[in-house]
């Protein structure tokens, strides 16, 4: 990591964490906008943030991969294997963002942990 890049960690349950990376000299405040009001409830997802809207791109980003993750299966991975640069550009080749090639952002580490049997409970 150096002073031009920052690293966000986002988690959900106890069976899933993503960390990601944002390269602040090509995610600007302008790009970052332009992705997050791609879609509906742009407003919505700044407010959550505190208005930070580098770190909504981030958080966005990471929901995007962890879709990808669950439809695979879930995975474990960190950012010295290929799966890293492979979900990455599977989310930025897609509408809406910047293009497959794009260094902006990159996933670093993922853990994403399918429940199975033993974890499930009756309610």
């Amino acid at each position: 990591m150096t002073d031009t890049t920052k690293q966000f960690k986002f988690t959900a349950d106890p069976y899933i964490e993503i960390e990601v990376e944002v390269d602040l000299s090509l995610l600007t405040p302008e790009i970052a906008a332009e992705i997050n009001s791609f879609w509906g409830d742009d407003d919505d997802r700044l407010y959550q943030c505190d208005g930070d809207v580098i770190a909504t791109v981030a958080r966005l980003f990471a929901a995007r991969a962890l879709k990808e993750i669950a439809a695979d299966g879930g995975s474990f991975f960190t950012s010295d294997g290929l799966e890293a640069a492979h979900y990455t550009r599977e989310i930025l080749k897609q509408e809406g963002w910047p293009g497959g090639d794009w260094k902006g952002l990159r996933i670093v580490s993922a853990d994403f942990a399918i429940p199975g049997f033993d974890d499930l409970e009756a309610a």
